[in-house]
């Protein structure tokens, strides 16, 4: 049976008390692949489809935590964006893997109470391997691989990250938005987000540099914070702008 591991994001305050937050909900669950699925040519595909339905179904149980009532299946469709979209006013990302030798998917959820404080959302989970550190002079700016060196784990942040900024923006400024337009302009250790029994979650201030203009809300920020903490031996990063 799948299991189903939910976390609160919570603010610290200045006394370094966490301030639960009912607006951001993470959830996460684990599940054996499917008998027959990955042991023929076109594999993959079947995986990719088991780990999307696991990845909407844990953003149900997102969803609930965050409404209390039970949500179907059924309410959370894509758009011809392929965005999916939300009940409202709600605010949402998916992300999912699976093991390189194919024995298990992971999917996680992101789920936020939308306000005038924030414009968009985003979470990406990857294993921990070295494909990120392998294209990271495709994927980061100069100075993001002056901070990565050679740490394949700094890289896999940095390539996670940029995959939830994307998640967050691109549901406003519908159009593809590229490696190089978020670069990484600090990185803070003891940052001020708690994710129970995660404190002082790893964080990353990274700054919106569109290669061309973009529309959005005017108040919106050109730039956002990243997350990073690591769950079940997986590499989880949040954008919230």
């Amino acid at each position: 049976m799948t299991e189903f591991k939910l976390f609160r994001l919570s603010h610290l305050n200045s006394l370094n008390r966490a301030t639960p937050s009912r607006r951001f909900v993470l959830c996460l669950a684990e599940e054996a692949v499917s008998k027959g699925i990955g042991e023929q040519a076109g594999g993959h595909l079947n995986i990719r489809t088991q780990s999307s339905i696991l990845a909407r179904q844990c953003s149900l149980k997102a969803l609930e935590q965050l409404q209390g009532v039970l949500v179907s299946l059924s309410e959370v469709i894509t758009d011809a964006d392929g965005v999916p979209t939300w009940p409202k006013p709600y605010l949402g990302s998916l992300s999912h893997t699976y093991l390189c030798d194919e024995s298990k998917i992971v999917a996680v959820a992101l789920m936020a109470e939308s306000s005038s404080e924030i414009h968009g959302v985003g979470v990406d989970i990857e294993t921990k391997s070295p494909r990120a550190f392998t294209v990271r002079k495709k994927i980061l700016t100069p100075g993001e691989l002056d901070w990565v060196e050679r740490s394949e784990e700094r890289a896999t942040r940095l390539f996670g990250a940029k995959e939830a900024i994307y998640k967050a923006v691109f549901p406003t400024v519908r159009r593809f938005f590229g490696f190089h337009e978020a670069e990484l302009q600090s990185v803070n250790d003891r940052g001020h987000w708690t994710c129970e029994p995660y404190r002082h979650l790893d964080m990353g201030e990274f700054k919106l540099i569109p290669r061309e203009a973009l529309t959005w809300p005017s108040d919106a920020p050109q730039t956002l914070e990243t997350l990073w903490l690591d769950i079940e031996g997986f590499s989880v990063s949040i954008a919230l702008w």
